[in-house]
């Protein structure tokens, strides 16, 4: 079986004035983050969100996605808010 491809891309520039990038698969379940150079894939429980990182969507940080806006959470740190 092949791996979900890239159903859109999107660009976010948050409050702290950085920019990050989430590309968005078709399965509904999964986003690649470009952050800083580097990048991330997350997975969600259900198709929507939320989107966590780990093997099996289980990881530190997670990413809420609502409309234009998006959520990094991160534990131990202020959660970063994104626009796009």
């Amino acid at each position: 079986m092949l791996p979900p491809s890239i159903r859109k891309t999107t660009s976010y520039r948050c409050k702290d004035k950085s920019i990050v990038s989430i590309d968005f698969l078709d399965d509904d379940r999964t986003i690649n983050l470009r952050d800083n150079g580097g990048i991330s894939q997350f997975r969600a429980a259900k198709p929507g969100g939320p989107y966590n990182s780990g093997p099996n969507g289980t990881g530190g940080t997670t990413v809420v996605v609502k409309g234009d806006d998006i959520s990094i959470e991160q534990v131990g740190k202020e959660p970063r808010q994104c626009k796009s």
